[in-house]
Protein backbone atom coordinates (compact mmCIF):
# COMPACT_ATOMS: atom_id res chain seq x y z
CA UNK A 1 0.00 0.00 0.00
CA UNK A 2 2.85 2.70 0.84
CA UNK A 3 4.89 1.11 -1.59
CA UNK A 4 3.31 3.63 -4.31
CA UNK A 5 5.05 6.39 -5.52
CA UNK A 6 4.27 9.56 -3.18
CA UNK A 7 2.33 11.37 -5.68
CA UNK A 8 -0.23 8.63 -6.44
CA UNK A 9 -0.24 7.53 -2.08
CA UNK A 10 -2.74 8.46 -0.14
CA UNK A 11 -2.29 11.22 2.10
CA UNK A 12 -1.87 9.29 5.45
CA UNK A 13 0.59 6.87 3.62
CA UNK A 14 2.38 10.49 2.25
CA UNK A 15 2.74 11.21 6.48
CA UNK A 16 3.78 7.97 7.72
CA UNK A 17 6.81 7.69 5.14
CA UNK A 18 8.25 11.62 5.59
CA UNK A 19 7.68 10.52 9.60
CA UNK A 20 9.26 7.56 8.97
CA UNK A 21 12.18 9.23 7.15
CA UNK A 22 12.57 11.77 9.69
CA UNK A 23 12.99 9.01 12.68
CA UNK A 24 15.63 6.61 10.18
CA UNK A 25 17.49 9.67 9.93
CA UNK A 26 18.02 10.41 13.31
CA UNK A 27 18.91 6.93 13.97
CA UNK A 28 20.95 7.12 11.33
CA UNK A 29 22.99 10.64 12.84
CA UNK A 30 23.88 8.14 15.80
CA UNK A 31 25.37 5.21 13.88
CA UNK A 32 29.02 4.70 13.32
CA UNK A 33 30.46 4.44 9.91
CA UNK A 34 31.13 1.02 9.68
CA UNK A 35 27.38 -0.09 11.31
CA UNK A 36 26.57 2.37 8.44
CA UNK A 37 28.02 0.81 5.73
CA UNK A 38 26.43 -2.64 6.92
CA UNK A 39 22.79 -1.39 7.18
CA UNK A 40 22.37 0.96 4.22
CA UNK A 41 22.20 -2.00 1.92
CA UNK A 42 19.74 -4.19 4.15
CA UNK A 43 16.31 -2.61 2.88
CA UNK A 44 15.30 0.67 0.28
CA UNK A 45 14.36 2.82 3.07
CA UNK A 46 17.72 2.34 4.58
CA UNK A 47 19.81 3.20 1.49
CA UNK A 48 17.61 6.49 1.15
CA UNK A 49 18.08 7.67 4.82
CA UNK A 50 21.77 6.32 4.46
CA UNK A 51 22.43 8.10 1.25
CA UNK A 52 21.58 11.57 2.74
CA UNK A 53 24.53 13.67 1.93
CA UNK A 54 24.63 15.89 5.58
CA UNK A 55 24.71 12.47 7.36
CA UNK A 56 27.62 11.79 5.44
CA UNK A 57 29.01 14.48 5.59
CA UNK A 58 28.92 14.75 9.94
CA UNK A 59 30.49 11.11 10.02
CA UNK A 60 33.26 12.97 7.80
CA UNK A 61 33.61 16.03 10.45
CA UNK A 62 33.48 13.33 13.39
CA UNK A 63 36.25 10.80 11.91
CA UNK A 64 38.93 13.54 9.86
CA UNK A 65 37.94 16.89 11.45
CA UNK A 66 36.24 19.80 10.83
CA UNK A 67 39.09 21.75 9.34
CA UNK A 68 39.20 18.58 6.64
CA UNK A 69 36.03 18.79 5.68
CA UNK A 70 36.06 22.72 5.27
CA UNK A 71 39.17 21.79 2.35
CA UNK A 72 36.94 19.40 0.64
CA UNK A 73 36.50 20.16 -3.10
CA UNK A 74 33.06 20.83 -4.64
CA UNK A 75 33.22 17.71 -6.27
CA UNK A 76 33.85 16.20 -2.92
CA UNK A 77 30.78 18.23 -1.25
CA UNK A 78 28.94 16.61 -3.55
CA UNK A 79 28.88 13.07 -2.57
CA UNK A 80 30.16 13.18 1.42
CA UNK A 81 29.51 9.42 1.40
CA UNK A 82 32.10 8.90 -1.53
CA UNK A 83 34.65 10.98 -0.33
CA UNK A 84 34.07 9.56 3.56
CA UNK A 85 34.67 6.30 1.96
CA UNK A 86 37.44 7.33 -0.30
CA UNK A 87 39.58 8.96 2.88
CA UNK A 88 38.60 5.86 4.84
CA UNK A 89 40.45 3.79 2.38
CA UNK A 90 43.34 5.62 1.99
CA UNK A 91 43.85 6.17 6.02
CA UNK A 92 43.39 2.75 6.58
CA UNK A 93 46.12 1.93 3.50
CA UNK A 94 48.46 4.46 5.04
CA UNK A 95 48.71 2.92 7.86
CA UNK A 96 48.77 -0.46 7.43
CA UNK A 97 51.90 0.24 4.98
CA UNK A 98 53.30 1.96 7.76
CA UNK A 99 52.89 -0.80 10.22
CA UNK A 100 54.11 -3.36 7.78
CA UNK A 101 57.17 -0.88 7.26
CA UNK A 102 58.15 -0.96 11.26
CA UNK A 103 58.31 -4.85 11.53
Amino acid sequence: FCDLPMSTSPPRCNKLVTESSQILNRVFSFLEPKDMVIAIPTSRSFERAGDQNKIWRKLFEKEFGKNTAECATSEERENWRKHFLTTRTMEMELQSSIYQGSC
